[in-house]
C-alpha cells in the first residue's frame, strides 16, 4: 500500500496524543536515552516547534511521529526526533515523516534542516544519507548517555528549497457560527384581516345550507336533581 495514502498525517495534540507518544518514544530507544514524558510535553507546548504525527488509516493507531523547531531570526531548522513504532519500521514511515519534517521547515521559509544522531545508529543514518543530508561534523561526547558504547554524534544537513504554505504550517480557519434565524412575519391578506376585523365591505359568505338558523339546544340534566344544567 502506498504510504501516502496508508498514514494520515495530523499535527499533534496535547491531551489526545502524548500518551501514545510517550509509549513509541520508549519503544524506540533505550529507557536511558528516549525523552522523558516532561520534555515532550514541553515540545507541543513550544510556539517555536511543530509535532506532526502519522495515523493509520486502517487502524486508527499513531504508527510515528517527527518533532521539528526552529530558532526566531535563524533560517535554519532542527528535527528534534523522528520516532517509529517498532511494529511499522521498514515500510517507508520513516522517511514519510522526515519528507513532512523538511516541508514544515521549507514553508516557514527556512533554507537548511540540521538533525543530530548516534555515531552507531545505522539505520538512522542509512536513511538521512539516502534523503540528500550530508555529514557536517561529529560532536564528541554529544549526547549524556552512550548508545551502543558511544555518546558521540554526527550532525548532518541538508538545503532546503522555499515552498508555499499548506494546512501543515497554515491552521485552518475555525468554522464560521450560524447567524440566528430571523423570523419574518408576511402581512395577512387583506380580505382575511378585514373578515377577522369585522370590517365592512368583506362579508364572510357560507356554504348554501349553512346561513340557516340553528334550533335551539334541548335542555341537559344533571343526574340526581332533576333540574336543567345552567
Amino acid at each position: 500500500m502506498d504510504r501516502t495514502y496508508r498514514y494520515e498525517l495530523r499535527p499533534a495534540e496535547r491531551a489526545r496524543d502524548l500518551s501514545r507518544m510517550v509509549e513509541i518514544e520508549r519503544a524506540c530507544f533505550p529507557e536511558d536515552l528516549a525523552y522523558l514524558r516532561g520534555e515532550l510535553y514541553r515540545f507541543l507546548r513550544a510556539k517555536n516547534a511543530q509535532t506532526v504525527l502519522a495515523v493509520d488509516r486502517e487502524s486508527g493507531r499513531t504508527a510515528g511521529f517527527v518533532i521539528v523547531s526552529w530558532r526566531s531570526g535563524c533560517r535554519v531548522g532542527y528535527v528534534q526526533t523522528l520516532d517509529v513504532d517498532p511494529s511499522e519500521q521498514g515500510n517507508g514511515l520513516g522517511r514519510l515523516l522526515l519528507e513532512t519534517a523538511e516541508r514544515i521547515m521549507a514553508e516557514r521559509g527556512l533554507e537548511r534542516s540540521i538533525l543530530q544522531v548516534y555515531l552507531r545508529n545505522n539505520a538512522a543514518l542509512v536513511l538521512y544519507l539516502k534523503s540528500g543530508y550530508t555529514i557536517r561534523r561529529v560532536r564528541s561526547r554529544y549526547y549524556k548517555n552512550a548508545y551502543r558504547g558511544a555518546r558521540d554524534a554526527i550532525e548532518m544537513v541538508r538545503a532546503l528549497e522555499p515552498l508555499p504554505p499548506t494546512r501543515l504550517t497554515v491552521p485552518e480557519p475555525a468554522p464560521t457560527p450560524l447567524a440566528p434565524a430571523v423570523l419574518i412575519e408576511r402581512p395577512a391578506p387583506a380580505a382575511a384581516v378585514a373578515a377577522a376585523e369585522g370590517v365592512a365591505g368583506a362579508p364572510i359568505t357560507l356554504p348554501p345550507g349553512l346561513d340557516t338558523p340553528l334550533p335551539p339546544a334541548p335542555a341537559v340534566h344533571v343526574a340526581g336533581t332533576g333540574a336543567p344544567a345552567p
